[in-house]
């Protein structure tokens, strides 16, 4: 259960920073998220702020999956 601390941060520098920007032919600026749970501690990579979206339940959680999202337009 969430105890009130922050649970997502942002990397002012990193080695997937890092990684990136050295093969990135294009030179985009990348964002790299860390969100921290009880369980587990997910990082992304992205170029603009993240959607974070509350599921119902447990289950519906642990079944998300990038796979099974259809679009975008899914998360409210």
């Amino acid at each position: 259960m969430y105890d009130g601390g922050v649970y997502i941060k942002e990397a002012e520098s990193s080695a997937l920073l890092n990684a990136y920007a050295a093969t990135d032919p294009v030179g985009r600026k990348p964002r790299h998220f860390c969100f921290v749970g009880s369980d587990y501690c997910y990082e992304v990579l992205g170029f603009s702020e993240p959607m974070i979206r509350p599921f119902d339940s447990p289950e519906e959680a642990y079944a998300w999956g990038p796979s099974r999202q259809s679009s975008p337009s899914d998360f409210h």
